[in-house]
């Protein structure tokens, strides 16, 4: 499970690159857990292992349009845009069709 934070990103509808921040990067096991809130860790994602995963998502309405978008992140170097905090540049891709 990989978690992110947006160091200054474009409204949603834009295609302009950013850049975000990874803030947590770890392998989840049968019982473990994370969390994320709209202002920290919003952007995620996670990749099953060779035995599948099941993702369940517990969600809260809150006020607003809670507007969302895909995200596209740039990982073609291998290699973060600053290594040591784990800056990559991504730009939003809309929602899915």
């Amino acid at each position: 499970m990989r978690h992110f934070d947006a160091v200054g990103a474009p409204p949603l509808d834009s295609r302009e690159t950013f850049r975000i921040r990874e803030t947590e990067n770890r392998v989840l096991r049968a019982g473990r857990s994370t969390s994320l809130t709209p202002e920290r860790d919003n952007i995620h994602t996670f990749e099953a292992g060779p035995e599948g995963a099941l993702g369940f998502d517990i969600n809260t309405f809150l006020p607003g349009e809670g507007d969302w978008s895909m995200l596209e992140l740039d990982e073609s170097s291998g290699r973060p845009l600053q290594g040591y905090e784990r800056v990559f540049e991504a730009r939003w891709i809309g929602k899915p069709s």
